[in-house]
């Protein structure tokens, strides 16, 4: 619940930016038909402050969606250099195995992270439970 507030929060505030960096460009475009070139210049600093600022947040979000869904059958070369340097064989089923089956509880603790009525607690319950974890029903505990 708390990650969707934050995710809302971001969104409301990209949207914010954009809009500032679009009136803020309409500014500098007015100070130039009017020959204020101090105000213009100060301007154009503030609005690219605020383009660079959107761009690491869309940055990182990309980040992070690209973190969800990573293909383990199919990795990269960073993805397996940086396995094998933390000790994991890519190429070991079990490992692989392992590895999705930690990336599914991860997606299904987010999708039913919003449940706010309970219908996704059983369901988390019964596939944390088949992994083998120790799980109390809808607080998102486990043993791990």
């Amino acid at each position: 619940q708390q990650q969707q507030q934050q995710q809302q929060q971001q969104q409301q505030l990209l949207s914010n930016e954009e809009r500032d960096i679009i009136m803020g460009k309409r500014l500098i475009q007015m100070y130039q038909e009017r020959d204020m070139l101090e105000e213009k210049a100060q301007l154009e600093k503030s609005v690219q402050a605020a383009i660079t600022h959107r761009n690491a947040i869309a940055k990182q979000k990309n980040k992070q969606s690209h973190a969800k869904f990573l293909d383990f059958r199919n990795p990269t070369e960073e993805m397996v250099e940086s396995a094998k340097s933390m000790g994991v064989d890519l190429g070991d089923e079990s490992v692989l195995e392992y590895l999705e089956r930690l990336a599914r509880e991860r997606r299904e603790r987010e999708k039913c992270d919003g449940d706010v009525d309970g219908a996704c607690g059983d369901e988390r319950k019964v596939d944390r439970d088949s992994l083998g974890a120790d799980c109390d029903k809808g607080n998102g505990t486990s043993a791990w």
